[in-house]
């Protein structure tokens, strides 16, 4: 029996950290949460086969509904 790969919910904010490589940083400026590297790490994980990311439809529209944010 083949073991299907574990899926992983992502919303738009999880997109956008990714495309943006988002940092949140403290008023210094350390970066204290690299979202965009955990995003990218899941990313990988997904094109391995590991995980299966699925998104909903509305989440893809709140990402790419804008024609300059498509072609960028």
């Amino acid at each position: 029996m083949a073991v299907s790969a574990r899926q992983v919910v992502w919303d738009a904010a999880s997109w956008i950290a990714l495309i943006s490589d988002e940092k949140i940083r403290d008023t210094a400026g350390n970066v204290i949460e690299d979202r965009g590297t955990m995003a990218g790490d899941v990313q990988k994980a997904a094109m391995r086969g590991v995980v299966e990311i699925v998104t909903p439809a509305l989440a893809l529209v709140e990402v790419c509904g804008r024609s300059d944010v498509r072609t960028k």
